[in-house]
């Protein structure tokens, strides 16, 4: 029902109580690209300062890009409109 990013917590949860995991914005992380062990060599070069953004967007098309465990390299300085970050926070438990 949304031409580009919806509000945040518009869909259920998953499983983990967790919302929002795939297909609004990729998100930020702290890693840098590298390498996996054993994996085969890539077609982007490693390192050279690029960054990790994980996940899917409204824009993707691609099957291959439509999960949260995709791992995109970018410049740190990178921007686009369907990239953004997720606030974490721990909460107690519910024991």
């Amino acid at each position: 029902a949304y031409v580009a990013t919806s509000p945040v917590g518009k869909f259920f949860p998953n499983s983990y109580f967790l919302y929002d995991m795939a297909g609004n914005v990729y998100q930020w992380t702290s890693s840098v690209y590298e390498r996996y062990p054993n994996a085969p060599p890539a077609e982007k070069p490693y390192g050279n300062g690029l960054r990790i953004i994980r996940g899917s967007s409204w824009a993707d098309e691609l099957p291959k890009v439509l999960r949260c465990a995709f791992r995109n390299p970018v410049l740190p300085n990178t921007r686009m409109a369907f990239l953004g970050f997720r606030i974490a926070a721990d909460i107690p438990s519910l024991k």
